[in-house]
């Protein structure tokens, strides 16, 4: 997941929002979302479309979310589907049919990068909030702020969420920086009734 934008204030206003410092319930919601929620956060299960904007180069994706270490993928590029689950990677190029196992995440490695992502969040800055913000034609409450990473590679980010009135996103774009690349990443919840689940590997 990925981060952006400048003049938050300016860009809140001109969109009918009204952009002031982050009180404390909001600040917090802020920092439980950019450190990934926790499958105890009431965000998940969740189904969103995926857009990845990098190097010029346009990709988009179906991305479901069953916890926070249990995935689906759905690429609409090379139509393969990925799935994540219990630290070990799926891939199907025949819609689920068959499945090849792709690779293994080392659970040390899992476990600390868990640790830098609550780092990244706690350190994150220039939280600020408005409510009334417009996207994709509906009105949200918004929560901005930036990050950098604490694993040393530079990474930078700045990243909206876009609440609805029940408290859960309806949209987060994530822009980040590294090496001079920029990679933007905008995922929006699915209606509801369009949900998929995590398909079964084997």
């Amino acid at each position: 997941m990925k981060i952006v934008l400048a003049a938050l204030a300016m860009s809140l206003l001109a969109n009918g929002g009204s952009a002031f410092a982050a009180d404390a319930d909001c600040e917090e919601k802020f920092r439980q979302l950019l450190g990934g929620g926790g499958s105890d956060s009431g965000e998940y299960p969740f189904t969103a479309r995926s857009i990845t904007e990098m190097s010029g180069q346009t990709m988009t994706s179906t991305f479901v979310a069953q916890d926070d270490e249990t995935f689906f993928t759905i690429d609409d590029n090379s139509k393969s589907w990925v799935v994540l689950r219990d630290g070990t990677g799926w891939v199907s190029t025949n819609e689920g049919k068959s499945w090849k196992k792709a690779y293994t995440i080392d659970p040390v490695q899992a476990a600390k990068q868990k640790v830098q992502t609550q780092q990244r969040a706690e350190e994150a800055t220039n939280i600020a909030c408005a409510d009334g913000v417009e996207f994709e034609g509906d009105t949200y409450r918004q929560l901005s702020g930036d990050w950098k990473s604490v694993d040393g590679t530079g990474l930078t980010g700045h990243a909206d969420y876009y609440l609805r009135a029940d408290g859960r996103w309806h949209a987060q774009v994530q822009d980040m920086m590294s090496n001079g690349q920029r990679t933007k990443i905008t995922q929006v919840r699915v209606p509801k009734g369009e949900e998929l689940t995590v398909p079964e590997v084997e």
